[in-house]
């Protein structure tokens, strides 16, 4: 069933209570894999890389489905930015940058006009160019995804400057979805909880102090990641976490699963594995 609804182009949620959940936990998956099979790819063990890419198809159909933008935009940001990365550090030949960037380039657009994210996009076409010229002023009329969220992130914004030290209050998010003029008309009566934005909602909640120390321990863990460098060669922990973290800084501007059971969970599998992973690497290197 799950699989003509997805080949007709619709949307599915795969059991998930909601779909970008079930996007962002697919998302993870294949970066773990992906990194997975190029450790095996490196160790010339081609029938457990072939394997582990095989496996991680089930979650490509699974992030497809969903047609979750925030999670496209995440992840193919991401791996760009891994292959610029390893195509310095691993000193790839111009011929082989080349292939690499040709694959990736045919399959992210072969992702983007496959599902309906391309249709939903451009059924929105006209909240960007209202923005982008400057003239945007759809907010409590908001009625597009896009839309949506831009009036909650200004309504949201409109109250962090009145409170922008330590911010307000844990659910502050909440009230002011229901009490901002801002805030869309949509909203109100569908009794959205949240702001569509782990960091609007964090400055909100906790204020500058707040969004200041979060984002400095994913700097730090990021950096720690980065400026590794492995005698044994390629590290899969290494890609993953360069790969992820960007990944997930993403997704959470459109939607803050990092308020939510399933994104804490990543989070906390996720980042503390990367942070074991550094402190390993600092004693090798002591």
């Amino acid at each position: 069933m799950e699989l003509k609804e997805v080949i007709r182009g619709e949307r599915v949620d795969f059991g998930f209570y909601n779909l970008q959940h079930a996007s962002a936990w697919a998302g993870s998956c294949i970066i773990i894999l992906t990194g997975c099979a190029l450790k095996q790819l490196s160790k010339k063990n081609y029938t457990i890389s072939i394997l582990l890419l095989l496996i991680s198809s089930i979650f490509w159909f699974i992030f497809i489905g969903t047609q979750t933008r925030q999670t496209f935009l995440g992840l193919f940001s991401a791996i760009v930015f891994a292959f610029f990365f390893y195509a310095k550090n691993l000193n790839w030949s111009k011929r082989n940058i080349a292939i690499v960037a040709s694959i990736a380039f045919i399959s992210i657009s072969v992702a983007f006009n496959s599902s309906g994210v391309k249709q939903r996009t451009i059924g929105e076409i006209e909240t960007y160019s209202q923005l982008f010229s400057g003239n945007y002023n759809k907010f409590s009329d908001a009625d597009d995804g896009s839309s949506v969220r831009l009036a909650l992130w200004y309504a949201g914004y409109q109250w962090f400057k009145d409170y922008p030290i330590l911010g307000s209050d844990r659910e502050i998010g909440e009230h002011i979805v229901q009490t901002s003029p801002y805030a869309p008309v949509i909203s109100k009566n569908a009794k959205h909880k949240h702001l569509h934005n782990y960091y609007v909602e964090l400055a909100v909640s906790y204020g500058i102090v707040g969004l200041t120390v979060i984002l400095s321990l994913f700097i730090c863990i990021f950096l720690n990641l980065f400026k590794a460098r492995h005698a044994n060669g390629f590290d899969e922990v290494q890609f993953v976490g360069l790969v992820f973290i960007p990944y997930w800084l993403i997704v959470n501007i459109f939607e803050p699963h990092l308020l939510t059971s399933p994104g804490q969970l990543i989070h906390n599998v996720m980042i503390g594995s990367f942070f074991i992973f550094s402190k390993l690497h600092s004693k090798d290197n002591s």
